[in-house]
């Protein structure tokens, strides 16, 4: 009898001693892993697999800290009708501190692309739209930029909203 009890606390000691190990694991994975990215209004950010280097035609002009955030502007942007897969060239400047959110909204506020977060240095040229438009001028789309601290904490910072035309044929 008294080996069946000897027997059946270790059973226990080896059974709190996995549940332990395991609250641990998963305390640290917390810890280093942060929470899978920073969340503003319940958006989790993480780089966007598709970012890729920009391709230096000068050299890239770097904004000093008290400078602020560059902001690339943009005119028109040209879609194609029918396709929800679309080419583009949105991009965050090298000497920025922060990473790029970009939304393409319509003027009545519906937003038809969400990017992840784009680094300093590097761009997007696909982007996959929500809905395909049909053909036409789009007046007073919004471009919008969120911008996010480079920290591990991903601070929102200040952002901007750029008025474009969207020329859809």
């Amino acid at each position: 009898m008294e080996q069946n009890e000897n027997q059946k606390k270790k059973k226990l000691v080896f059974l709190l001693i996995g549940v332990a190990l395991f609250l641990l694991g998963a305390l640290i994975g917390v810890m280093v892993g942060g929470n899978g990215g920073a969340s503003g209004d319940g958006l989790t950010l993480v780089v966007d697999p598709d970012a890729e280097d920009l391709l230096p035609s000068a050299p890239p002009e770097k904004p000093k800290e008290d400078e602020g955030i560059a902001i690339p502007g943009y005119g028109t942007i040209a879609l194609k009708a029918g396709e929800r897969d679309q080419r583009v060239n949105f991009f965050n400047p090298e000497g920025n501190n922060c990473y790029f959110v970009l939304s393409l909204q319509l003027k009545d506020g519906e937003e038809i692309y969400r990017s992840q977060m784009i680094p300093p240095g590097k761009r997007i040229t696909a982007i996959h739209l929500v809905r395909a438009l049909d053909a036409g001028r789009y007046e007073d789309a919004l471009l919008c930029y969120d911008c996010y601290s480079l920290n591990d904490d991903l601070t929102p910072l200040n952002g901007a909203e750029i008025v474009v035309e969207l020329n859809v044929e």
